[in-house]
Parts: structure tokens; C-alpha cells; sequence
């Protein structure tokens, strides 16, 4: 009696012991072949994340990079992006950018002395370049280690990025100009003015760059096309003006044949590369909410778009196909989502 007494016992601390208030193990999910969400997260909050969408059933699994690594992201995301078989992300207000495996998101490797790093762009498999906020200088980085090999001066907040002729083009928020840097030598080539609030960047078929700028209360936004190749850089451009924007910060990309801009705009406007004004009326019309993320699904040209609502509860993400019309959605994203990531693999 005394053992069946014994063996009671010990049986009701095991079961009170499963009905406890610690939280479960999580594990890792993979996102092999998922759309990748970055959620910014407020600023100073911490509450930075990642969620990943399957294609197949269009479900949406948030805090993937916590449930990887046991801790969350930091405090604001500005960047993630596929360079070689690694994902980086690059998280703005925690100074640190993050290597991460591509099936789990586990962090590989991890480097938080930067200042408030923005974007960053590979230009070999070995060394990339991270644009900065607040420091007056673009890191020269190593993408094994993420150890800063050279810091490079250059005043003012510089933003986004592309590799193309053997050159860094690198856009110069606060002077308004397109810099061109030398990766070699580390010396800058070009200065090419731009409109008011330049920011994304993106190559077309014929290697010509076009800039997104979104413009002021005084300013109106603009498309500014650019070729790299003519000396000086930038002559001959083409500027496409916009009407007056809504958004907190307007979102430009491109197709994968690279002949069809996509603006975020009040909604979503498609304008093709030969033309020279801007549509009057929307592809996608989203004057009902408050958008702020745009991407485009490499493979079949589906169109993600975000609503951030009142940046504070969770965003909504909405699918479109190629069309025009709604195909998903809304999917609870994090907060303040903003960009993605399609892994194709």
C-alpha cells in the first residue's frame, strides 16, 4: 500500500508538473521556399520579427527568427536580404546585422558594433558594403565573419544600394545624389544630383538604374531613370513625376524580366520602362489603407502589399496575382511590416 501510495505521489508531480506556466520549446521552422516578411517593429521597442508565408495555402507563421534562435530580433529591422546561401539581416536601431541559415533562420554569425546600419550589398562572395544612418561613413564588411574591415567617409545618411559595372551606386538621402564608389580603391567616382527624398533603387533589362524619390509637403515625387555607362554618369536621364504621396515612405521594385516598374503609391502603379509619365489611375487601388510594404514574388509577378495600420497592432498582408486581383489576405504579419524575401529554394 505504502509503495501504490508512493507511485500515486510521484505520478501527480509529473502531471502538475506538464500543467505548468513554463513555456513550451520551440523549435525552428523552415522556411525553405517561404516569402520572408520583415516586420520593423516601433522604434526603441524591441519588438522587431520575422514571419514566413507559404505559397501553397497562403498561411502566414509569425516569430519564425525567435522561435530559431530563443530570442527576438532586436529593435527595427531595415533589412533582409539573400546574399550567396546566407540570409543578412540588417537591424537598424540594435547597431548589429545578423547572419542567418537560409532553412531555419539560426543565426550564424553576429556583429553589433555598428552605429545605425541601413542597407547592405555584396560585391564579391567575400566583401559587401552596409550604408549607415547617423556615422558619416559606408562599412566595407567581411560576409564570413561580418567583421568591419574599413570604414569608408561620407557624409550624410546613405540608404539603398546596387552593385552594376563594376561600381557601388549608392543613394545619399540627405544631399539628394546618387554616389558612385569604387569597392577597389574605395574612392568615390560620381556624385549625380537627384530629387527630393531619394530612396529605393532598382536595375532594369538594360542596365539602366532607376531611383524612387518620394518628395516632401513642397516636393513632388519622381522616378529618375540613370545610365550608368555614359560619361559623366547620369547624362541623358529621364525624371518621371508623381503626384503628391500619402504613404510614410513610398516603395519602388521591379519585375523579374526587368522591363515593368511597380510603385507604391497611394496603391500600386505599374509603368514600363520606355514610358515617360506616370499613370493616372492605379493597378491596384488601396486608398482604404494605410500602405507602407511592396513586393514582387520573382516567379509568377504576385504582388505583396502591406497595411500598417496604426503601427502599433499587427499588419495586414494582401496578395495579388499578376492581374491585379486579390488572391490572399489579409495575413497577420508582425508590426509594421514592411519589406520580403522570396526564397525560390
Amino acid at each position: 500500500m505504502r509503495l501504490l501510495k508512493v507511485f500515486i505521489l510521484l505520478c501527480s508531480e509529473l502531471l502538475l508538473s506538464n500543467c505548468s506556466d513554463e513555456p513550451a520549446i520551440r523549435q525552428p521552422t523552415s522556411v525553405r521556399g517561404k516569402v520572408l516578411v520583415m516586420n520593423e517593429g516601433n522604434f526603441n521597442w524591441g519588438n522587431a520579427s520575422v514571419s514566413a508565408i507559404d505559397k501553397k495555402n497562403m498561411t502566414i507563421e509569425n516569430a519564425v527568427f525567435e522561435k530559431a534562435n530563443d530570442r527576438k530580433a532586436g529593435d527595427v529591422i531595415n533589412q533582409m536580404v539573400l546574399i550567396g546561401s546566407n540570409i543578412y539581416l540588417v537591424v537598424n536601431n540594435s547597431g548589429k546585422i545578423e547572419k542567418l541559415d537560409t532553412s531555419t533562420l539560426k543565426s550564424l554569425a553576429l556583429n553589433d558594433q555598428f552605429r545605425s546600419p541601413r542597407k547592405i550589398c555584396a560585391v564579391s562572395d567575400q566583401i559587401a558594403f552596409v550604408t549607415e544612418l547617423y556615422k558619416n561613413v559606408i562599412y566595407q564588411i567581411d560576409l564570413n565573419t561580418l567583421a568591419i574591415l574599413n570604414e569608408i567617409p561620407c557624409m550624410g545618411w546613405t540608404e539603398d544600394m546596387i552593385f552594376l559595372n563594376g561600381r557601388l551606386w549608392i543613394v545619399n538621402v540627405r544631399y539628394e545624389k546618387l554616389l558612385a564608389l569604387d569597392p577597389v580603391s574605395l574612392t568615390f567616382t560620381d556624385s549625380i544630383p537627384l530629387p527630393t527624398s531619394p530612396g529605393n533603387i532598382v536595375k532594369d533589362k538594360n542596365n539602366k538604374l532607376w531611383i524612387f524619390s518620394g518628395g516632401d509637403a513642397t516636393h513632388s515625387g519622381a522616378l529618375t531613370q540613370i545610365d550608368p555607362s555614359t560619361k559623366p554618369a547620369g547624362a541623358g536621364l529621364k525624371t518621371i513625376s508623381l503626384p503628391a504621396i500619402s504613404e510614410f515612405f513610398p516603395r519602388l521594385s521591379i519585375n523579374s524580366s526587368g522591363d515593368t516598374l511597380y510603385v507604391l503609391h497611394s496603391g500600386v502603379y505599374k509603368i514600363g520602362i520606355e514610358e515617360s509619365v506616370f499613370p493616372a489611375q492605379p493597378f491596384i487601388k488601396l486608398s482604404d489603407k494605410t500602405t507602407y510594404g511592396l513586393g514582387l514574388d520573382p516567379i509568377n509577378s504576385d504582388i505583396y502589399v502591406t497595411d500598417v495600420k496604426d503601427i502599433q497592432q499587427k499588419s495586414d498582408v494582401w496578395v495579388y496575382d499578376n492581374r491585379g486581383q486579390l488572391k490572399a489576405g489579409p495575413l497577420k504579419a508582425g508590426v509594421i511590416a514592411s519589406q520580403f524575401l522570396f526564397l525560390t529554394r
